[in-house]
């Protein structure tokens, strides 16, 4: 959960550079968030993500709303499954190269999540259209 200037605190002293940073990252943060994840790319310090689910547990009927839906009804008809808003969230932090971090006390839920992995990268397009709708709201 570290910002650019503790790492930067952190890097002045530290022996060994962090590995991971966990940050709130959704496409509501995702232009927020850049400076900070072109500093961990220039440290080799990987992102996480927390949060990931936000458009559509805690800020529902925002911009992204629509387009979430869009992609999931392709999904759907193009591989014959039920693919739902989180698991195209899921494959937009894929698209993003951050790791998500889930936790569930529901069984459905966790294998939900596990399901988003065997499921189809979004287009380049879906993924522009996810930031750009993100881009219209912070969170």
């Amino acid at each position: 959960n570290f910002r650019i200037r503790d790492l930067e605190e952190i890097l002045e002293v530290a022996t060994v550079v962090p590995a991971v940073n966990q940050i709130e990252y959704h496409p509501y943060v995702y232009k927020a968030t850049a400076p900070l994840l072109e500093f961990q790319k220039k440290h080799n310090i990987v992102a996480t993500s927390y949060g990931g689910l936000t458009p559509i547990v805690r800020q529902k009927g925002g911009p992204v709303d629509p387009v979430l839906a869009s992609i999931s009804k392709r999904l759907q008809t193009d591989i014959g499954k039920n693919v739902t808003d989180g698991q195209v969230l899921g494959l937009w932090l894929r698209s993003q190269g951050i790791p998500e971090i889930a936790t569930s006390s529901k069984e459905e839920r966790v294998r939900e999540y596990i399901a988003t992995q065997s499921l189809p990268d979004l287009t380049p397009k879906e993924v522009q259209d996810i930031n750009e709708a993100g881009s219209q709201v912070h969170h």
